[in-house]
């Protein structure tokens, strides 16, 4: 029954291997038909599909090297938004890569261009995802800092789409030093789930792990086991390997934990094969230490051995997990206790002890790096601010010369109409003046004595029985 359920679930995962092998030869193929067609817009989003479906597989150098072509097209184009979402995706594989460092360069140049383009809400999410990076490197301080100013530009973007993935994120800083406000903002993020129609199966996944790990901190062993079904329901109905891995991993824990070793084991290792199919290398060196531990407890100490020593090699070779290193040389001392090799046992202890001893003097440095990093993040936030003063100068600028320039129309405007009114009065007066003027003359030709000469002349005529010439006159 076993080696039929793990045939099954290897079928399963060869199917989805070759759905996503499917996948990328497609959108291949459309980056090659818009190179050739020289449409630089369909040329540089389908090289955006084609890396990240590279990045699904585990494929992070070739992912790089077809989004950094996208990257170049898209700068090509100032396309600024396009810009952002490829920087996004670069971080994001370096961050799988374990290369914070990368990581944290490619969100700062995402950043720079969301914020430039006054996208709040893309703002919100890069802050989110640095964030998450400063929480994994262990900068709790930073990591609630950028979070919370995420929430912050999410919140005032008026976009609620993936607001509950925001709220679950920021629960996830106080999962290690305060459960209640862990267990807040979890439950804040699966009332929100609830209300959005958009909800992505993703963030339900894991609002749904962090309930079952709350569950399983408050000693509600059967919810918790519930809470991680559920999580493991929705990963396998959408396909999510991530999802699925998570959600054996944490079972895994939850059995070992009551003993239940078996199947214990048999999730663990379900997850191990996810990690290793989907490239997460931070998942296959925890999941080999956590089948290593299982292994040891059911006295299995050559396999236990082997997790353990592979887990100790990739952890070694990355150099960005220093902690579950020593967790490995831990897992390897036991090992060598329970199987009475103490040679082994003192060699990994000794190991042990002296990457705690790194650690604690590290925590020094951390302190000190802590303190630069927070002077140019203050810096930055500088940058930001003085950007933000200028673009309000620049506002307030552009409305008042607006203002003036509506001012300076309406008082060429009345000063148009006054002289237009003035214009016309002053011709109706020299019209009144003219008028004034002719009746003068009309008067003036009016006078008696003038009348009194015509008439008399004209009584002369007729009565020289000149009626001609007194015609002539009057006329």
């Amino acid at each position: 029954m076993k080696l039929f359920k793990t045939f099954c679930f290897i079928f399963f995962v060869a199917l989805l291997s070759g759905n996503a092998v499917l996948a990328r030869k497609s959108y291949r193929h459309e980056a090659l038909k818009a190179q050739h067609e020289r449409d630089t817009a369909t040329w540089m989003k389908a090289l955006k599909f084609y890396g990240d479906s590279l990045s699904e597989a585990g494929e992070f150098n070739a992912s790089d090297s077809i989004l950094i072509r996208a990257v170049s097209l898209a700068v090509a184009t100032a396309d600024r938004y396009e810009t952002g979402i490829l920087y996004n995706l670069l971080a994001t594989n370096a961050s799988y890569s374990g290369n914070r460092p990368l990581a944290l360069s490619y969100y700062h140049k995402a950043l720079k261009e969301f914020y430039d383009i006054r996208n709040a809400d893309k703002v919100a999410m890069i802050m989110m995802n640095m964030g998450s990076e400063y929480e994994y490197a262990g900068n709790l301080k930073l990591a609630i800092a950028y979070k919370l100013k995420a929430l912050e530009n999410k919140i005032a973007s008026g976009n609620r789409r993936n607001l509950d993935y925001y709220y679950q994120h920021i629960g996830q800083l106080f999962k290690e030093t305060d459960a209640d406000k862990w267990e807040k903002y979890v439950r804040k993020a699966y009332e929100v789930s609830k209300t959005l129609e958009d909800s992505r199966f993703h963030t339900k996944a894991a609002i749904f792990n962090d309930l079952g790990g709350i569950c399983k901190l408050r000693g509600r062993n059967d919810e918790a086991l519930a809470w991680y079904d559920s999580m493991l329901h929705i990963s396998v109905a959408n396909k999510y390997l991530t999802g699925q891995g998570t959600a054996y991993s944490n079972r895994s824990l939850l059995y070992m934990s009551q003993q239940k070793y078996d199947k214990a084991l048999n999730d663990i290792l379900k997850a191990i094969s996810i990690a290793d199919s989907t490239g997460k290398v931070y998942a296959q060196i925890l999941d080999r230490i956590h089948a290593a531990n299982i292994l040891e407890k059911m006295k299995r100490f050559d396999l236990a051995t082997q997790y353990a020593t592979g887990a100790l090699a990739k952890a070694k070779v990355l150099k960005y997990y220093p902690e579950e290193e020593n967790q490995a040389h831990l897992a390897l001392a036991r090992i060598g206790e329970g199987s009475r090799n103490w040679k082994m046992a003192y060699e990994h202890y000794n190991a042990y002890k002296e990457g705690m001893d790194s650690l604690r003097s590290a925590d020094v440095e951390k302190n000190m790096h802590d303190l630069e990093v927070k002077y140019q993040t203050a810096e930055k936030e500088k940058e930001i601010e003085r950007l933000d003063y200028e673009n309000r100068m620049k506002t307030i600028r552009l409305e008042r010369w607006k203002m003036q320039l509506i001012m300076l129309a309406v008082v060429v405007l009345s000063l148009a109409a006054i002289w237009f009114l003035w214009s016309r009065r002053k011709l109706s007066e020299n019209r009144k003046q003219q008028a004034e003027l002719r009746e003068k003359l009309l008067r003036s030709q009016m006078n008696p004595h003038f009348i009194f000469n015509t008439l008399n002349a004209i009584n002369q005529y007729v009565q020289a029985d000149k009626s001609s010439e007194a015609s002539d006159y009057l006329t």
